[in-house]
This record gives C-alpha cells, structure tokens and sequence, in this order.
C-alpha cells in the first residue's frame, strides 16, 4: 500500500477546438498536445449536488437519493512568470494576445476552453477534466513575496482510471517569478505618479460564467457568461489624503503595476487599469503603529484602451 504525495502530483493543459472535446490524437483515450501547467497548488475536484426522496413510509426511512448535476471546478494555485501563463492569461480576458514585439492583451469576447489532466504519478492515478473555462483570476502583491495568484475553473466533465490520458506533455518554461519589490506602481489618470508607499495590492477578474444544464444530461452543454468585472485592493501608509479625496470626491483614478523579473534583457508585464473608481478608504487605528488606508476599487471601461485591464508584455 502507498499514499499519494503532493509533491508527485502533476498538471497538464490543452486547448480545446470544441467546447468539452480533447481530440484522442494518440490513439484511444490518449491524448497528445498537453503542456505543463506551473502551479503552486490545486482544488480541481468533481462536485455534485445531491438529493434525497421526500416519499414518507411508516418505517421513518429515507429509501432513496441521486447525485445531481456534474460540477467539477477548482482553482490552480500560481506564482507569476514570464512567458508560463499566456495561454490561461489569455483565457480569463476571453481574448488573445496582439503586436509584435510587446504583445498586448485587453478585455474581448472570444470563449476559450480547456482540457486539464492531474496525474498522480506514484500511484498512479489519472483524472481528466474537458470543458474547463476560466471563470476567475486573482493576483497579489506583497513585500517579501513572490507575486502569487489563481485561476478559478468550472468544468464540463470528468473522467478517472488508472490508464494515462496524456502522452509526451511539452514542458513548461523556467524563467523565475515575479517579486513584490521589482517594478514600480504608479497611480492616477494619464501617466500617473509613482507612489511608494504600497504594502499589499490585490487584483481580481471575474466572468461571471454559469453552467447551462438541460433535463436528461447531468454534464452542462454549453456556458454563458456575465461582464467582466475587475475589482482591486490597495493598502498604503497614510501619509497624506492624495488618494483619499479622490474616495471621498468620487474622483476617478487609474492604476499601472510594472513587474521585472530580473532576467538578462528585462522581462516585464505592465499592468494598466486606466480607469477605476475606489469604492471605499477604511484608516482603522488598534495600535501604536503606522497607520494604513485600505481602498479597495472598481475597474471601469476605457474608450481610449478599450478594456478595462490592459497587460502589455516585452522583453
């Protein structure tokens, strides 16, 4: 007898052409074309509800139930690097990545889909999860860190064995995540004024999508999907109202984060909210200490970037 370790846990990625399919481009249900995902952690798991007869006996016993709907989902745990999540990056916009050069990617309306494999190799176990949209995104930024995040997923369906779905993956890049002391945060309209005085910055995306079940099929056919609705959280030493007034005034804002990785050459990704909106400015005081100003923000639509979030990323 064995017991799966974490650390012999594996995750694989590959596009779907249509919603909920991976083509068995190895033969059976063995499927090539599948890249590592970088991870830190994951709760991809099948969840379904469940039902219980109300019929009543004399006995007082329940004498039947049913597992409802198929509902896999989870989130895939990551530290930011350059170059290791374009693909996913460019699933949660719902768009993808344009130029030469500096590639940029904004807000769109393009549905992506994906097949994603977790292997338990000490095992080994298999399971397969086809139809997976990426539903939410979260970044943070702190000192003494590395730039960590999330992506969230639902999930068509799901599929487990002990016979391997993946053949030959492509391996992931290696360039070194993103910390929260390289780069610059600058805030305001226009080009903004660099600000120092940041001690965490959280960002959030969230689709809005929804599983569209029909009778007679506990695996969704299709999803839709909301706005795009990106919210933030910034907290600063309160040194002055600068950013304060602009709560209290309902002044609009923007907001630009520059990453480096340090590597030869510069690897960067800009990260430009051009029009936010702080929805509120909480300066708590239970200590002796510095004093700290949490706003959290509302990303609004651009006419001029034509996004509400824009990445541009060069090197």
């Amino acid at each position: 007898m064995s017991f799966s370790s974490g650390s012999q846990r594996d995750l694989y990625f590959k596009k779907e052409v249509t919603y909920g399919t991976v083509d068995p481009t190895a033969g059976g249900t063995v499927y090539a074309g599948f890249e590592e995902i970088r991870n830190t952690e994951d709760s991809i798991s099948l969840v379904r509800d469940n039902f219980v007869s109300d019929e009543r006996r004399g006995d007082r016993g329940i004498h039947d139930m049913r597992l409802g709907n198929r509902q896999p989902a989870g989130d895939i745990g990551f530290e930011l690097s350059y170059d290791s999540f374009n693909e996913f990056l460019a699933g949660a916009f719902c768009s993808a990545w344009a130029g030469a050069g500096s590639l940029i990617l904004k807000k769109g309306t393009t549905l992506s889909s994906y097949s994603v494999a977790k292997v338990f190799s000490d095992l080994p176990e298999y399971q397969l999860y086809t139809g997976g949209v990426i539903n939410t995104m979260s970044l943070d930024i702190n000192p003494n860190a590395m730039v960590t995040g999330s992506f969230g997923m639902i999930f068509k369906g799901m599929t487990s064995g002990s016979t391997a779905y993946v053949t030959s993956p492509t391996a992931t890049g290696t360039n070194r995540p993103f910390d929260g002391f390289t780069g610059l945060i600058t805030e305001g309209t226009g080009a903004g004024v660099t600000i120092g005085v940041v001690s965490a910055l959280s960002l959030s995306l969230d689709n809005g999508f929804e599983r569209n079940f029909v009778l007679m099929n506990d695996e969704n056919p299709q999803v839709t999907w909301g706005k795009s609705n990106v919210t933030g959280s910034m907290t600063l030493y309160f040194e002055d109202t600068t950013e304060y007034d602009k709560f209290v005034g309902e002044t609009e804002s923007g907001l630009t984060i520059t990453l480096d990785d340090l590597e030869a050459g510069g690897n960067t990704y800009i990260i430009n909210l051009p029009r936010i909106k702080y929805t509120s400015a909480d300066a708590p005081v239970n200590s002796d200490g510095a004093t700290m100003i949490t706003m959290n923000f509302q990303a609004l639509d651009d006419v001029t970037a034509e996004s509400n979030i824009v990445i541009t990323k060069s090197s």
